[in-house]
């Protein structure tokens, strides 16, 4: 992809400069730095994490899960092991010569489930988990995205006399 204020070279695989800002790998480094945040009641506070989806197809997300878990406890407040699946969707791809697969005249369409987990925001624990489901994941290319955000955490001990709360049913 060209930056939109260049034009591409004579080979049509280069841009003609550098590309800006908004295309540098330097753009994606954390922004969010501090664990919790000056955001809070007396009911919950905000945290900074990194949550991680993972495309996977059904039959291979339970040795996602384990690889995952075997680098860190997947916490959320007061429980482990904390993980979202969502439901199945297909993706489609072809595969270029590039790859270890030789290429097709045609796309592939496989099912799969994401799987959704929050990872501490540490640069090693992202970096362990991360290598940990590559070296786990059946497919040549990991199918992950991650990005910097902020989670609310309840305060231990309020809201135990809510009404609304599943234990005061």
């Amino acid at each position: 992809m060209f930056c939109r204020k260049c034009k591409p070279t004579a080979d049509k695989l280069s841009s003609a400069h550098k590309p800006t800002q908004r295309y540098r790998s330097e753009r994606f480094r954390p922004e969010i730095q501090s664990t919790k945040t000056k955001i809070s009641t007396n009911r919950f506070f905000l945290e900074a994490d990194y949550p991680i989806t993972v495309q996977i197809t059904q039959y291979h997300a339970q040795d996602l899960i384990k690889a995952a878990l075997r680098k860190m406890p997947l916490e959320y407040g007061d429980y482990d092991q904390v993980i979202f699946i969502w439901a199945s969707g297909s993706q489609q791809f072809g595969s270029l010569a590039t790859g270890y697969n030789r290429t097709r005249n045609h796309t592939v369409e496989v099912n799969y489930v994401e799987i959704f987990f929050f990872l501490e925001q540490s640069d090693t624990m992202r970096e362990d988990v991360i290598t940990a489901l590559n070296e786990t994941y059946p497919y040549e290319e990991l199918v992950v995205y991650g990005q910097n955000c902020l989670r609310t955490l309840h305060i231990r001990g309020t809201d135990s006399d809510d009404p609304n709360r599943f234990w005061d049913r």
